[in-house]
């Protein structure tokens, strides 16, 4: 089956244990659409449901909410569960209002909400995204990153294979650094991902 479940990975600045630098992560769904769909998805995380990582263990420090002004990095990860995948992102944006709360227009909707990342060279928004295979212990994971410049998407897709010394699925990951935009005028909100996801 096609991987449905995938990580939204954040880093700030001021994200760390002592010496330890860490990474927030929250998971979310995304329903596997028809191959020849276009129709784009919304999903979320809220800020609370994010926990600091270092190297895959959880570490004490500052609540995400405390660093939406210092964000280092932005990324995407497939990671638990063996499978192939196709995600197709058009945007990723903090918004200040739970996206399950019906916004009274389009342009309330769009006041509330501060894009992070875009893939129409804004130059505030547009970054350049790596991939990271998995490298522990002999995994065999592999993905791929590109920029659909027509369409203004990113096309983030692979397949997470079992590593072999641990029978356990490995992870794929792809990830922007930058100065990206302050976020903290959404400290009540989510993440709100804007995205497709197909068969591969």
């Amino acid at each position: 089956l096609p991987i449905s479940e995938f990580e939204a990975q954040i880093s700030t600045s001021g994200g760390k244990s002592g010496f330890k630098t860490g990474t927030y992560t929250g998971k979310f769904t995304v329903a596997i659409a028809d191959a020849d769909s276009d129709k784009m998805q919304t999903a979320s995380v809220n800020w609370s449901d994010f926990k600091l990582t270092w190297r895959g263990q959880p570490i004490r420090g500052p609540a995400l909410t405390d660093q939406l002004d210092k964000i280092t990095r932005i990324g995407l990860g497939a990671a638990g569960t063996a499978g192939k995948f196709d995600l197709v992102i058009a945007s990723i944006s903090a918004s200040s209002r739970s996206p399950s709360l019906a916004a009274v227009n389009e342009e309330e909707e769009e006041s509330d909400m501060t894009n992070l990342v875009t893939f129409d060279d804004a130059k505030e928004t547009s970054f350049t995204w790596k991939v990271v295979n998995d490298p522990v212990m002999g995994g065999q994971s592999t993905g791929t990153w590109h920029v659909d410049t027509a369409g203004h998407f990113g096309v983030f897709d692979g397949e997470v294979v079992n590593v072999p010394s641990l029978k356990a699925p490995g992870f794929i990951k792809a990830a922007a650094d930058g100065s990206f935009p302050d976020a903290s005028s959404a400290l009540a909100g989510d993440l709100v991902l804007v995205v497709r996801s197909s068969t591969p």
